[in-house]
């Protein structure tokens, strides 16, 4: 149907691409982009412990994001921003390299001025979509968070609406 002028799109979202099945050179006109996505963490700064900067500041240098992807579906780079590299005018990183000493320093400090030890911490529970690839991203989170600061977070898998409705409301960590 793309070769015959019926359709002007194949692929995402409408479905797969079969690259083997068109050439450039047969139709001179076909414009191949890999798909791209941004996976994202929220703190909720209403959350007593998230409303502490330097907490937060240790959460960001907590984040190995190379490694956030091992093991998923994905071929992937690093993400330092909210939006895909190419809708950014800038190409500087907004959120801070992967640093354990610099987190574990940061964590150290908020936990001082909280007036909290290590063992005093709530479980954190981090949310998020119940889906393969968010699945895998979470659970990697997980055990970057406990090596780092050897706190546990607790896993909640949740259905895109209800997720939606929880982001909403402010009922997240």
């Amino acid at each position: 149907a793309f070769q015959e002028g019926q359709v002007d799109w194949v692929g995402a979202p409408f479905g797969k691409w079969h690259d083997s099945l068109f050439s450039a050179q047969r139709t001179g006109n076909i414009i191949s982009q890999p798909d791209i996505l941004v996976c994202w963490m929220v703190f909720n700064n209403a959350h007593p412990l998230f409303q502490h900067r330097k907490w937060r500041h240790a959460f960001g240098h907590a984040i190995d994001r190379s490694g956030l992807t091992h093991n998923t579906s994905l071929l992937s780079s690093p993400a330092y921003s909210l939006l895909l590299r190419r809708c950014r005018m800038s190409r500087g990183a907004l959120f801070p390299d992967y640093d354990v000493d610099r987190a574990q320093e940061l964590f150290r400090e908020a936990l001082e001025e909280l007036g909290l030890s290590s063992k005093d911490l709530p479980r954190i529970t981090l949310t998020f979509m119940k889906s393969g690839v968010a699945e895998q991203i979470a659970r990697n989170l997980q055990e970057q968070l406990e090596r780092c600061f050897g706190i546990h977070c607790l896993l909640q898998p949740l259905p895109w609406n209800i997720l939606l409705l929880r982001l909403e409301k402010g009922d997240f960590e």
